[in-house]
């Protein structure tokens, strides 16, 4: 580790809030936006449209308004009656959990069109990844580390703008270690991050990925599960994507392929069990563990840190917390959110010692147009 490589160390931790401007919905609007999204893919996808179907269902009988805490109450079982037999009722949860990643992926994947505004995202991009020379490489020296907890695709794609269009590269590659660094491996291997390198943290997992074996007999690998990065299937058949092979034509059996995405009540459990049971080839322990021990180790030796987009709340305020626990070098805290002074607050509660380095301005992302 080159300790000089401390000096100027910045994090930037971005939250649902900074995809709002592309048309992406706030956790509590995604019901309705799969509702939505059923309907209209009801005829070329029957399988994942019906998965969008039943999480909606879910989500309506009991009250619930994001699927970070449908999962949370299916997977700590405060969903299972005494009628319910537990063996079974494990099952069902863990089925539904399962579908309710792929409908989301599907949906957030469909809204990646040629009308999505990436502007907030591509000068973010533009200001701090600034140009090296006729490569348009990354500079190895950057000071820049992004931690996303949104499952949506929205930087890549506007990474993938910058620099795709300037070297004969593919998505593989893009999410390599001279590149976004973001522990996405592809066929048999282990992933790995550069913690010297700029790298892109998905804290969540992303959408666009999926667990497989490519070929008969073969170990997990991940690959694409759709698209890549701004080449839009006019009509995507999304089952064709997520959905394996159906035993028997019976629908009703229909599974996904194993999603990257991790709800947070998941995400204690998967990297505790990497100490616990030996890895295969690839699987989403070793990502999510993997993508953790970096986002630690970046926060741990951060000197400036700038939270955008994210209202601390929910699910999701555990983990933020446990991110500025590690902060013991920070210098500077910038909050750019519409509740920034709300969120400052929350932190100073557990980190008093952090009210003189906090600067809380009430922005929209990184177009920066302050809220009046």
């Amino acid at each position: 580790m080159n300790l000089d490589d401390n000096k100027n160390l910045e994090i930037f931790v971005l939250g649902a809030g900074c995809s709002r401007a592309s048309g992406y919905p706030l956790a509590a609007e995604l019901k309705e936006g799969l509702r939505s999204f059923a309907a209209k893919i009801a005829d070329s996808s029957p399988i994942v449209s019906g998965w969008c179907l039943e999480t909606v269902k879910l989500l309506d009988e009991y009250y619930i308004s994001t699927l970070d805490e449908l999962a949370n109450r299916l997977l700590s079982g405060a969903l299972r009656s005494d009628k319910k037999d537990e063996s079974e009722y494990w099952k069902m949860a863990q089925k539904a959990v399962d579908r309710a990643k792929a409908a989301v992926s599907a949906y957030f994947l469909d809204l990646e069109n040629e009308e999505l505004d990436i502007s907030a995202y591509k000068q973010f991009i533009d200001e701090h990844i600034p140009e090296t020379g006729s490569e348009a490489r990354v500079p190895t020296d950057s000071p820049l580390r992004v931690l996303s907890f949104n499952y949506d695709r929205l930087f890549e794609i506007a990474f993938a703008q910058r620099f795709q269009d300037r070297r004969a590269t593919d998505d593989q590659m893009l999410h390599g270690l001279e590149w976004m660094n973001c522990g996405i491996a592809f066929g048999e291997q282990n992933p790995v991050i550069n913690r010297d390198r700029f790298s892109l943290l998905k804290l969540h997992g992303s959408v666009g990925h999926t667990i497989r074996g490519l070929f008969p007999e073969s170990r997990h690998e991940i690959e694409f599960a759709a698209r890549g990065f701004g080449r839009m299937a006019p009509e995507a058949n999304w089952d064709s994507d997520f959905v394996k092979p159906v035993p028997h034509g019976n629908t009703l059996d229909a599974a996904p392929y194993e999603s990257t995405i991790c709800f947070p009540i998941e995400k204690a459990k998967l990297i505790q069990s990497v100490e616990q049971n030996p890895l295969r080839a690839y699987d989403k322990r070793a990502y999510i563990a993997t993508v953790w021990e970096a986002a630690d180790d970046f926060m741990s030796r951060a000197k400036h840190v700038t939270i955008c987009g994210f209202s601390g709340r929910g699910k999701d305020s555990a983990y933020l917390k446990r991110l500025i626990e590690k902060a013991r070098a920070v210098e500077s805290v910038r909050i750019y959110d519409p509740i920034a002074d709300e969120v400052a607050e929350r932190i100073i509660r557990f980190r008093p010692d952090l009210e003189s380095k906090i600067r809380a301005r009430r922005f929209l992302f990184w177009l920066r147009s302050e809220i009046s």
